[in-house]
């Protein structure tokens, strides 16, 4: 049985070096269980996380109770230890898992990215509320819930919690706030929210 448990072991190893997500996912839930290797924080946030960049959006829950365990100075010493991972590996499946999508809540994006982000959604509702007016009300409602990410994204790069969009429900405050979200510069390096992303635009 004890054989038969390192066998699978190996197997998960190797496929996660080869850069299968869901591999990686389930060695990273390995490490952080400490179930059939050595408990170790570190590599379980950099193999989930290595899984939550190819679309394992499971890896991203447990990314946060490791958060809560962790430094600051240890989250990006891990995700430093990604980068370099990354450029060592095999990836098996590099188009068929993305970086996370757009339609999610985590991470942050920077004043530029927002702006260009609101600015292509704008132009394409505008687009097709021109050419199909029948189709307005549930094409600015569709507008309206797409722009909910990337404001969530923005204001966890100011390190505000993404329960501050309700400020856009209130007459004068969502105006303050919509300039906020344009004009006001990230928090420099990491945040409770995640790495700088201008420090991630410097490095590439």
């Amino acid at each position: 049985m004890k054989n038969d448990e390192n066998k699978r072991d190996t197997i998960v190893s190797k496929a996660a070096e080869q850069g299968n997500p869901v591999a990686q996912f389930d060695l990273g839930v390995m490490y952080a269980n400490g179930k059939g290797v050595v408990q170790n924080y570190v590599e379980a946030y950099k193999w989930l996380t290595l899984a939550a960049l190819r679309g394992k959006q499971d890896a991203v829950y447990f990314q946060d109770l490791l958060k809560r365990k962790m430094s600051v100075q240890q989250v990006l010493k891990i995700e430093k230890l990604v980068k370099e991972f990354k450029r060592e590996i095999n990836p098996v499946v590099p188009i068929c898992y993305p970086n996370p999508n757009f339609f999610s809540f985590e991470g942050r994006i920077n004043r530029a990215k927002y702006f260009g982000t609101m600015f292509v959604i704008g132009a394409v509702a505008s687009f097709m509320i021109t050419i199909w007016p029948s189709v307005a009300a549930i094409t600015a409602i569709l507008a309206t819930l797409a722009a909910f990410f990337p404001t969530v994204k923005r204001l966890h790069d100011i390190n505000r919690p993404g329960g501050w969009l309700l400020l856009m429900l209130v007459p004068v405050l969502n105006l303050v706030l919509g300039l906020v979200l344009l004009f006001r510069i990230g928090t420099t390096g990491s945040n409770q929210y995640g790495s700088d992303p201008l420090s991630k635009n410097k490095e590439k």
